[in-house]
């Protein structure tokens, strides 16, 4: 990090405050149930699923087990079917024009694996039996630029072609 403020205090205090400001943002995600994840990721290039992905590849990174259900429990506060019955829209057209036009700008969901000293994010990846971003639009998913990860033998993820 090349922040002159974060240059300044210790990794266990950046982690502390970084936690502090996710659960604000997931708080406010629970609140706001009356904004659509199209609409945020037309925004802003990411949503509460992305979140949900992130966590998992952090729990992933940590040898943590934890299912993306489970970690969309933790972001949505409640299972995501749930959420989805009560809270979801159907996408318009046009939430789904914007989604198409924006696409390029969308996070990419790879959790904290970066490259060696290069800073840059490494291409995406999906855990496992992950949905697409937004699954009302199914037929986005293969153009997503998202790849699968299954367990090898040994239990180690792997990217699937």
């Amino acid at each position: 990090m090349n922040d002159k403020m974060t240059d300044k205090m210790d990794d266990d205090t950046r982690t502390e405050l970084e936690a502090a400001a996710f659960r604000g943002l997931v708080a406010h995600f629970r609140k706001r149930t009356d904004v659509q994840n199209i609409d945020v990721m037309n925004l802003a290039g990411f949503c509460s699923n992305c979140l949900s992905k992130w966590y998992l590849a952090a729990a992933e990174d940590k040898g943590l087990e934890l299912t993306y259900a489970e970690a969309r429990e933790i972001v949505y506060g409640m299972p995501y079917g749930e959420w989805k019955d009560q809270y979801q829209t159907e996408a318009s057209e046009e939430q789904k024009r914007l989604y198409e036009e924006t696409k390029p700008l969308h996070a990419e969901i790879s959790g904290h694996g970066k490259s060696a000293g290069s800073g840059h994010i490494a291409p995406p990846i999906a855990p496992p039996g992950t949905p697409p971003m937004n699954e009302d639009i199914p037929e986005l998913w293969p153009s997503s630029g998202f790849r699968l990860l299954e367990r090898d033998p040994d239990g180690r993820l792997a990217v699937t072609d």
